[in-house]
C-alpha cells in the first residue's frame, strides 16, 4: 500500500467510528452531534501530536539546560560580589 492509500484508509476508518458513536450515544442522527464528536476526536488528535512535536524537539531539554546556565552564572556572581565585600579592608575613620 502507498503511504497516500494508507492514510485514506485510516481517515475512512475514524470517520466511521464517530459515525458508530454517534449512533450509540445518541437517539438520533444529528450533523451537529457527529461535528461534535469529530471535534473531540480532532482535539485530541492535535493535543497528542503537540505532545510528541514537544518531546521530539527536546523543548524542555534546552529550557532547562538554559536555567542551568542562568543560575550558575548568577550565583558565581554572588559569589564574586561577597568575596569583594569581605576583602574589602576596614577604615578605622583615620586616613
Amino acid at each position: 500500500m502507498t503511504q497516500i492509500t494508507k492514510q485514506t484508509t485510516l481517515f475512512a476508518i475514524h470517520l466511521l467510528l464517530c459515525l458508530a458513536l454517534v449512533f450509540v450515544f445518541m437517539k438520533q442522527f444529528i450533523l451537529l452531534s457527529y461535528i461534535n464528536i469529530l471535534f473531540y476526536f480532532g482535539g485530541g488528535y492535535l493535543m497528542a501530536g503537540l505532545l510528541l512535536y514537544v518531546i521530539a524537539k527536546r523543548f524542555f531539554d534546552i529550557t532547562a539546560a538554559s536555567f542551568q546556565k542562568v543560575f550558575t552564572k548568577t550565583s558565581k556572581h554572588k559569589q564574586w560580589e561577597s568575596t569583594i565585600v569581605t576583602e574589602r579592608p576596614h577604615l578605622n575613620g583615620s586616613v
